[in-house]
């Protein structure tokens, strides 16, 4: 059985420093500029101009423009391993906001109020340990 649905106070509160750490990287200047290259592929293959003639080019372009994609979100998916990797409730949050990130016009606006509700509930965690087998 896991340690999750044991109900380990480690595990509640690991799950707790990913989400501090989570809610951290959402608001550093690092995050907001990956989510930039992240939501305008367009600029990204348009700066490089005729560079990505060659499909060897175009491909490492998509290679360089996703990893600023990862770097977008790489956190996130940090917290859904540490709250439970198949709980689709956790999933589907996650998923949508991402979505929302790099789709909706303030992106960046929805990136620090996650922010707020990732350290604050990753300090619940932290201090109450039990609370994780409530979230999973």
């Amino acid at each position: 059985m896991d340690p999750i649905a044991q109900g380990r106070p480690w595990a509640g509160r690991l799950a707790g420093v990913v989400l501090i750490a989570a809610a951290v990287w959402q608001i550093t200047p690092v995050k907001f500029l990956c989510l930039g290259h992240c939501r305008s592929p367009k600029t990204c293959f348009l700066r490089f101009g005729r560079s990505v003639a060659r499909p060897v080019d175009a491909f490492y372009r998509g290679v360089a423009h996703g990893l600023y994609c990862l770097g977008s979100c790489w956190a996130l998916m940090a917290v859904l391993v540490a709250v439970g990797t198949m709980n689709l409730g956790w999933m589907a949050a996650l998923a949508l906001l991402i979505l929302l990130e790099k789709n909706a016009p303030r992106g960046e606006r929805i990136a620090v109020a996650a922010a707020v509700a990732l350290f604050t509930l990753g300090a619940v965690l932290v201090v109450h340990p039990s609370t994780l087998t409530a979230l999973t």
